[in-house]
C-alpha cells in the first residue's frame, strides 16, 4: 500500500471508545448473513446489490482523503483489496488549506492523473460529519471525476446506513444514508480487523493508548457489523 501527500487540509481524531465497552457489545452484535458484493464499473442504483472484487483482476484503488487517520472508516476494504493483489494508494490533503480552489483543484487532478486508478474512494458530500475539510476534499474529487470522460475511474463515497439501532453515542454525529442509495457491501475478515488496528496504531498522537486498543473492535461489532458499506458517486454509464 502505497501513502503519498497532497497538501491541502489539517489533522484530525476520530471518536473514542474504551475497551471496555467493546467485549459488551460485540455480545449484542447480530449474526450477519453474507451480503452480496460488488466494485465493478457496471452496475445499476438500487437495492439489489450485483457483484467489489468481482473483477477479472483485482482492482486499482486511489483513496484520496482529508487527514492522516481518516483512512480508518475503510480500512478493512483497503486491506482486503491489497491482500487481494489490488493496487491501493493513500492520499493524504494534509497541510491547511491554505492555497486557492484552483490549485487545490489542480493538485487533486494531477492526483488522478497519476495514480490512473479503477477506483477512487473519498468521503461523501457530507464529509462524514460535517468537517470542512472533508466536505472540501469530496467535493474536488467529485468534480473532477465528473469532468472526465467515460473511461473515468469508478468514484465510490464512504457512508454509514442508517439503521433502527441508532448509532454509538461517539458517532451520533455522523451523517447517514438511506438503504436504497448504498450499493456496495463488502465483507472483511478478522486479518482485515488487524490491519485496520496496525493503521491506527499509527496515530499515537491523536488516540490515548485505550481508545488504539478499543476503536476498531467497536467499530466492528457496533458499526460495521462484518460489513462496509459504500456509495457509488455516479449512476453507471
Amino acid at each position: 500500500m502505497r501513502m503519498v501527500k497532497l497538501k491541502i487540509g489539517v489533522a484530525l481524531g476520530l471518536a473514542m471508545a474504551s475497551a471496555s465497552a467493546v467485549a459488551e457489545q460485540e455480545k449484542k452484535a447480530p449474526a450477519q448473513e453474507p451480503p452480496e458484493e460488488h466494485l465493478t464499473p457496471v452496475r445499476p442504483f438500487s437495492n439489489e446489490i450485483t457483484q467489489p472484487l468481482a473483477r477479472a483482476t483485482p482492482p486499482s484503488v486511489l483513496a484520496i482523503l482529508s487527514h492522516p487517520d481518516d483512512e480508518i472508516t475503510i480500512a478493512p476494504v483497503l486491506s482486503r483489496i491489497a491482500r487481494s493483489g489490488g493496487k491501493v494508494t493513500l492520499i493524504f490533503a494534509t497541510s491547511a488549506p491554505d492555497s486557492t480552489a484552483k490549485r487545490a483543484l489542480a493538485l487533486t487532478q494531477a492526483a488522478i492523473e497519476d495514480a490512473k486508478p479503477d477506483v477512487i474512494m473519498t468521503w461523501g458530500p457530507d464529509g462524514g460529519y460535517g468537517h470542512s475539510d472533508h466536505r472540501m476534499i469530496s467535493a474536488l474529487v467529485t468534480q473532477t471525476v465528473a469532468g472526465m470522460g467515460t473511461e473515468r475511474p469508478e468514484l465510490l463515497y464512504a457512508a454509514f446506513p442508517q439503521t433502527d439501532e441508532g448509532s454509538l453515542p461517539q458517532f451520533e454525529s455522523w451523517a447517514t444514508t438511506h438503504p436504497s442509495l448504498m450499493t456496495d457491501k463488502i465483507r472483511y475478515q478478522d486479518v482485515d480487523l488487524s490491519a485496520t488496528d496496525a493503521a491506527l496504531g499509527c496515530y499515537e498522537s491523536q488516540f490515548p493508548a485505550q481508545a488504539r486498543q478499543g476503536l476498531v473492535q467497536l467499530l466492528n461489532a457496533r458499526e460495521w457489523r462484518g460489513i462496509i458499506h459504500i456509495r457509488l458517486a455516479f449512476a453507471t454509464r
